[in-house]
């Protein structure tokens, strides 16, 4: 069984947090200026973004009164950090760090924790022989029947973890209008050696879940951890962020995959907020139309349609949300209640047939099909017999039986033409 590489998910080490600068790349500086537009827009108020990864600490403060817990779905206690608490405070926390103000993603959502694994690294491999996303599943249904909007799935695997059971969780929350957001990293097998970058992990490679590739500070996707097929349907960057830990511990930060499909969940909150009807695809539409760098072609397999811009995404959301549900009708369609069953425009004028003259054609027409039956009839008849009295006539013994001839053998057809029995 394959699982997904995290960069530092299963081992993270606490570390003194090194403050990005956006000066240094231009990819990170323009994705936090249009973040920023963004914010003028939307902040995700009124959106719940459900995080299933291995738990978020519920005294986080940085969502005080914006955090919800759902029941453990792994009932294991263990001391190690927690990925999803640094996921929540990137994605919607708003405080300081190490005396500096932060703002999330969103930084006005609320956060559903649904925890579907354990954060050790022992205790995953564990997990990862008696699980098969089964709890992935039972953790999605759980978000879309408790109000979320926006679902991260921070787990990934191999082939082997293409169930029905996560296809249909999925289907579900798609019908819900609940939008799917997953990081599209590349798999490495239980001995930590990597699986070729065009392996498929899911659940990114259902149909519906976004895929989100990792790229550096100047737009290069992050081949070593990012995948390289088409479940990358657009990207953002990789590069580190700072955020607060368990226990609000502010010395924490993450890079690598899940960074840059936290940008890609935040952005999708932001468009919910405003266009709370728009359904998954044309979210989805809307963050790849808006996307800066794209790749030449228009889609590359690494970096998938190009970069996220969180601003543009929300112009393009709020023309899709425009679109008419249908096409207006043209004027030269039919009003509806004339197709429908209403009453005509005017009077419908019906034909007026003879009877005695449809009975008289009937009768002639009758006679004719009874003489062509019976033309048919003797014609068949003279044929039987000239071919009985050839047969007699080359055929010793006698005229010819199916007694003489016995059973003929079954006959191939080649070219059109019948191999005669001997």
């Amino acid at each position: 069984m394959l699982k997904r590489t995290l960069s530092l998910l299963v081992a993270a080490m606490l570390l003194p947090a090194a403050p990005a600068s956006a000066a240094d790349d231009d990819v990170l500086g323009q994705l936090a200026r249009d973040l920023q537009a963004a914010h003028r827009l939307a902040t995700g108020k009124g959106v719940t973004i459900a995080i299933l990864s291995d738990g978020v600490d519920p005294g986080l403060h940085e969502l005080s009164g914006r955090l919800k817990i759902a029941p453990d779905l792994v009932k294991r206690t263990e001391p190690d950090q927690r990925v999803g608490t640094l996921l929540a405070s990137a994605i919607a926390g708003t405080g300081t760090i190490a005396g500096r103000p932060i703002k999330g993603i969103a930084p006005a959502a609320t956060i559903l924790s649904v925890r579907v694994r354990p954060s050790s690294t022992a205790a995953y491999k564990k997990f990862l022989q008696t699980d098969a996303l089964d709890k992935v599943a039972t953790g999605l249904r759980y978000a879309t029947d408790h109000g979320a909007k926006v679902v991260f799935i921070e787990e990934g695997r191999g082939a082997a973890a293409n169930t029905a059971k996560l296809a249909q969780a999925v289907d579900y929350a798609l019908r819900k209008n609940v939008v799917i957001v997953a990081e599209a990293s590349r798999l490495v097998t239980y001995e930590g050696k990597p699986t070729p970058p065009e392996s498929l992990s899911y659940p990114v490679a259902l149909p519906g879940v976004i895929g989100v590739g990792a790229t550096d500070e100047k737009g290069r996707p992050l081949t070593k951890m990012s995948a390289r097929n088409s479940t990358v349907l657009l990207s953002a960057p990789g590069t580190r962020l700072n955020v607060t830990g368990d226990g609000n511990q502010s010395r924490w930060y993450i890079y690598g995959p899940p960074t840059a499909a936290a940008w890609v969940v935040g952005t999708a909150a932001l468009i919910k907020e405003k266009y709370p009807k728009l359904s998954p695809a044309w979210v989805a539409q809307a963050l790849t139309v808006s996307v800066r760098h794209r790749p030449r072609g228009g889609y590359d397999a690494t970096v998938g349609n190009g970069i996220l811009n969180p601003v543009e995404a929300l112009r393009q959301a709020a023309r899709l949300n425009r679109l008419p549900g249908s096409a207006p009708p043209s004027k030269y369609a039919v009003r509806s209640t004339t197709r429908f069953g209403g009453l005509p425009d005017s009077p419908i004028k019906a034909v007026q047939w003879d009877e005695t003259k449809l009975i008289r054609y009937g009768s002639i027409s009758s006679a004719g099909f009874l003489l062509l039956a019976i033309s048919l009839v003797i014609a068949a008849v003279s044929m039987v017999r000239r071919r009985r009295e050839r047969l007699e006539s080359t055929v010793p013994g006698g005229p010819l039986t199916d007694r003489s001839l016995g059973t003929p053998p079954a006959v191939a057809e080649s070219g059109g033409m019948n191999h005669r029995p001997e």
